[in-house]
């Protein structure tokens, strides 16, 4: 696999991880803050 693919994989993880440093999310709640946070970009 390409360093691209490997990046995009890990992309999702970090995300996650960055959001959980603020709060405490449940799955539901943290799908719709990701989507919020990062739809813009």
């Amino acid at each position: 696999m390409s360093v691209t693919t490997q990046f995009r994989k890990g992309a999702l993880d970090m995300c996650v991880l960055f959001i959980l440093q603020t709060d405490d999310f449940y799955g539901y709640d943290l799908t719709q803050q990701i989507k919020k946070t990062y739809t813009n970009y």
